[in-house]
């Protein structure tokens, strides 16, 4: 069936319809992601992790207020461009889901987008999703139940997370049940400080953050940029995705040895009194990617 669809790399814009034959043809738009077996991917909640709280980010921007985390834009991007996947995840029901594509495709930090991903809103009415969050105050069974399926589209005994952002000690317990690694677990309060799960301690940002992503996220392949298109005033409450993008040809990343090599030539490099010239870090090798199988995303 798959195959019959002739999907490329990223995003593939798709439309499902349905005719009658006394109500016509009712459409609904949606985008379908291709991604390789050995991605990495990074998990993002939205409300009060993207937006700077749960309830105002829900109102503030369909009003045209910027209600979004200073930094947040440029380092998913700077990520994204380091070759990690990004997968949207909230608790919020499915008829936020135009909403919410369009507050994503909204966000704009001086001309940098949000990268493009999956969105994945819980599949239940709003009252339900409300007595969830609020009656219940366990948001987290929608995220691990939807996380575990994604996860087990891959490969058993892989762990396709790397890492995950959200605001919640919720988040943290989904993200630690589907085995995301809890040094790459962050998560950010109203303030914007930003506090990395496995040293508590050390309370960042999301500027800071951006500043050292190559040593949190180290290279892993360098594509096109992948962000969210930006919006012209009537596609904000558009419920479709943006043209594809051909992503660029695979190059194999720096093994961790490489990498500390190259670290302590440039620091040695600058710690010598007389400019020597620093050796030539190991070349990479232009070796092809053969992917063994592919998998798709709603």
């Amino acid at each position: 069936m798959w195959v019959s669809l002739q999907l490329k790399d990223g995003p593939n814009d798709v439309v499902f319809s349905v005719t009658t034959q006394y109500q016509g043809t009712c459409r609904c738009e949606g985008t379908i992601y291709l991604w390789s077996w050995d991605d990495k991917i990074v998990i993002s909640d939205i409300d009060g992790t993207i937006t700077r709280s749960d309830t105002l980010g829900h109102i503030l921007p369909t009003l045209g207020k910027d209600w979004t985390h200073q930094g947040i834009a440029r380092l998913y991007h700077k990520v994204s461009q380091n070759g990690y996947k990004f997968l949207y995840c909230s608790a919020r029901a499915i008829g936020m889901a135009n909403m919410t594509r369009g507050y994503l495709h909204w966000v704009n930090e001086r001309g940098t987008m949000l990268p493009q991903g999956p969105v994945l809103l819980s599949p239940s009415s709003l009252f339900s999703a409300l007595h969830r969050e609020v009656i219940e105050k366990k948001p987290e069974k929608f995220k691990v139940e939807c996380l575990t399926d994604i996860k087990n589209l891959f490969y058993p005994n892989t762990q396709p997370f790397y890492a995950a952002f959200g605001n919640r000690p919720t988040d943290v317990y989904s993200y630690k049940e589907v085995g995301v690694p809890l040094n790459r677990i962050f998560t950010v309060n109203p303030k914007g400080e930003l506090v990395q799960e496995h040293a508590k301690t050390n309370i960042s940002s999301y500027v800071r953050l951006g500043e050292v992503v190559d040593h949190v996220f180290p290279l892993m392949r360098r594509g096109d940029s992948s962000d969210f298109p930006a919006p012209t005033p009537s596609a904000i409450s558009h419920t479709g995705g943006s043209s594809f993008r051909m992503w660029s040809s695979r190059r194999r990343a720096w093994s961790p040895a490489e990498r500390a090599g190259e670290f302590i030539e440039q620091d040695a490099l600058a710690r010598s009194p007389a400019p020597a010239a620093a050796p030539s870090p190991p070349r990479r090798a232009g070796t092809a990617s053969h992917l063994i199988g592919k998998h798709p995303y709603i």
